[in-house]
């Protein structure tokens, strides 16, 4: 058998709305968060990256909606405040060990680009960060994910 590794936030898989589809304002939306090792196996996980509070490893999700134009100084930034990362149990038996995946559920108040970090500060409070910008008014635009220590 084959044992996955440490996390590598370099290999999660971040997929959904926000991230690579529009979503709608005012309708509460999720996307996915699948850990991975440094050779992009699932992790077996305990849940506790959802737990900033908890001492150790932990995902920490900063949304921001940009509206206006600096062109015509009106440009303006919004927090998305109401993110929250949940564990999703997904053993048969509800135990505390599952495959890795999260959900980030939020909420867009207005239209405009929105941004999103995904920070996995590591226990030893070292951050990788990756960032995703998706464009609610142009949604055809492409989303544009990069990782960085």
């Amino acid at each position: 058998t084959i044992s996955p590794s440490v996390n590598d936030p370099t290999q999660f898989l971040l997929e959904g709305p926000g991230i690579t589809d529009s979503v709608q304002i005012f309708e509460t939306t999720f996307f996915n968060l699948q850990t991975r090792d440094r050779f992009g196996n699932y992790r077996i996980d305990d849940g506790s990256l959802a737990n900033q509070f908890g001492g150790g490893a932990y995902v920490q999700v900063v949304m921001t909606v940009t509206t206006g134009s600096v062109l015509t100084n009106n440009m303006a930034v919004y927090a998305v405040d109401n993110n929250d990362v949940i564990w999703v149990q997904t053993s048969p038996d509800n135990t505390t060990i599952t495959d890795g995946s999260y959900i980030v559920r939020f909420t867009v108040q207005r239209p405009g680009k929105l941004e999103t970090s995904v920070n996995y500060v590591a226990a030893n409070q070292d951050v990788t960060r990756l960032e995703t910008i998706l464009n609610l008014d142009l949604p055809w635009t492409k989303t544009i994910l990069q990782a960085s220590a």
